[in-house]
Parts: C-alpha cells; sequence; structure tokens
C-alpha cells in the first residue's frame, strides 16, 4: 500500500496454502522472504514477482525458520512424525554429527541463499542435526547454524 493515499502498489501471487496461519515474512535485500510450514517464496519489493520459489523436500515441517545475511535456513521437522524404524541402531550420545545416521526423527536443515534468487537446495540435500530428541534449540549465527543438544553446542555450515 503507498502510505500517502492508501492505494495498491501491487500485490504478489499467492505465498501460503489455504488454511496455512504461520506464514512469516522477513525483508533480506531488495526481496520479501515468505515461509511456511511446507514453503519458501521470495518476493521482489519493488515489484510484487516472484522471484524463485524453493525447492523443499518432500512432506517437510519446517518449524524452525531463521533468517542470516546470506541463507534462509529452514529446519525440516517432519520425521518427528514420522514413525520410526525401531530395527535401526540409534545413534550413540556421544557420536560427532556426521556419524550419526539420519533416521526416521531425524532434523535436517536446508540452506536457501537468496542473495544469489535461486531457491534451490544445495546438491546432497539438507544437513543431518542428528536425533531430534536430543536437540534443545537451534540459533543462526554468522550464516551457519548453532545447535544445543542435551549435552553439547554443534555448528553446521553449508
Amino acid at each position: 500500500l503507498r502510505l500517502a493515499d492508501g492505494a495498491t502498489v501491487w500485490q504478489s501471487d499467492r505465498v501460503a496454502e489455504r488454511g496455512m496461519d504461520d506464514l512469516v515474512v522477513r525483508l533480506a535485500d531488495d526481496s520479501l522472504i515468505a515461509t511456511t510450514v511446507s514453503s519458501v517464496v521470495a518476493i521482489d519489493t519493488h515489484t510484487g514477482l516472484t522471484s524463485w520459489r524453493g525447492t523443499v523436500p518432500s512432506r517437510p515441517r519446517f518449524e524452525h525458520r531463521l533468517l542470516t545475511g546470506d541463507y534462509l535456513i529452514a529446519v525440516d521437522v517432519a520425521g518427528r512424525d514420522r514413525p520410526a524404524d525401531r530395527n535401526r541402531d540409534r545413534p550413540a550420545p556421544d557420536d560427532p554429527p556426521e556419524a550419526r545416521p539420519v533416521t526416521d526423527d531425524s532434523f535436517k536443515a536446508y540452506f536457501y541463499k537468496h542473495a544469489d534468487r535461486s531457491g534451490m537446495i544445495p546438491a546432497g540435500g539438507g544437513l543431518n542435526l542428528g536425533n531430534a530428541e536430543t536437540i534443545r534449540s537451534i540459533l543462526a549465527v554468522d550464516g551457519a547454524l548453532l545447535v544445543r543438544t542435551e549435552r553439547d553446542l554443534i555448528r553446521f555450515q553449508p
């Protein structure tokens, strides 16, 4: 809306599915980054046109969506809702992150580089953040993720 007279300047395409009430919009350079639990979209602030739609994994649930200087980081917690494979070995709490297998209840982080306007998930998919049961909090720090588990802090970078 134009502040002087309240006239509509532009209107974007739909950025959220019907019934989605968790739309979050943040400003990043000349884009509005709109996110929901299942989508990531960038909108040009001057024209209202969609710059890019982020590629997403199958049936995501982006509970954490964090904006940094270069990235929108979306943390998929959908695995928490899927039944775990009880025959699979669980990682030991002392295992380093790279040794932790991706399990049905793992969190995964997807880094969308908004500066290059691609919205593509990097080759190799998301970063495995480990077992959902051990994660206590997630913070965005200097284009990386800082994950606090039950016992330590782990830094993940794209």
